[in-house]
């Protein structure tokens, strides 16, 4: 084969060797990339879909009724506490 240059000895195959490695190398991992934006898109969708605002603000005021006493933030408006107080227990 022919070299590239007399002061390389690098051939001509080899160079072309390994600009179509680099080439298929760079190609591979575009498409694994696509992917993985394709499966955190996905991801994406199905956790959006399954806790919406209403349903969070629902899980919220529960935990906060089932636990008095204990402070749990509001997903609508985060800056703000929601705050169930226990019921004093009158003496008979």
């Amino acid at each position: 084969m022919a070299a590239l240059t007399q002061d390389t000895k690098v051939t001509i195959g080899v160079v072309f060797i390994a600009l179509s490695g680099a080439v298929t190398g760079t190609w591979w991992l575009g498409t694994q990339i696509s992917q993985l934006n394709n499966r955190l898109d996905r991801l994406d969708s199905l956790i959006g879909d399954r806790f919406s605002m209403t349903q969070a603000s629902e899980t919220a005021l529960r935990l906060a009724m089932e636990n008095p006493g204990m402070r749990v933030p509001d997903p609508r408006d985060p800056s703000q506490i929601i705050e169930v107080r226990p019921i004093e227990q009158r003496n008979k």
